[in-house]
């Protein structure tokens, strides 16, 4: 099994999709099926929906 750690230099909102993508890239290899994204205004979780979009 293959582990990514993935570092940013700094932390913010900016880091989100490409934490999402790494997220998704693990969960479909592990195959994992379900997925929950924490969210306080609800922009990660439309961002996840739509990296997700036409995903079983």
């Amino acid at each position: 099994m293959k582990r990514t750690t993935v570092y940013f230099q700094k932390p913010g909102k900016e880091n989100t999709d490409e934490t999402l993508k790494v997220a998704i890239e693990a969960a479909r290899e592990r195959g994992i099926d379900v997925i929950i994204v924490s969210s306080t205004t609800g922009k990660t979780g439309l961002q996840a929906m739509e990296l997700l979009r036409g995903s079983d």
